[in-house]
């Protein structure tokens, strides 16, 4: 997944301090689906899992979700390869 320069105007809602998948996707301007996809292939935010089973809701922490995006800005498409 690679966010354009829109990343950089990206803001995290600050109220509550979990985030669902649905409302990182809204966050990001992007599918749920594509969020889903990431967090499989471990290129999204940090997450946690709430319960012990395989089908438990996830959640982000706005912090962890900052710090991705953070991460992400990019100064040249070059820096991408």
């Amino acid at each position: 997944m690679r966010l354009d320069k829109r990343a950089a105007d990206i803001t995290v809602p600050e109220e509550g301090s979990l985030m669902t998948s649905r409302e990182l996707a809204n966050v990001l301007q992007i599918s749920q689906q594509l969020v889903e996809d990431m967090r499989a292939r471990g290129e999204g935010p940090k997450f946690m899992k709430i319960g012990e089973r395989m089908n438990s809701p996830v959640r982000y922490r706005r912090d962890d979700v900052r710090e991705w995006i953070e991460s992400r800005i990019q100064i040249a498409t070059r820096e991408f390869a």
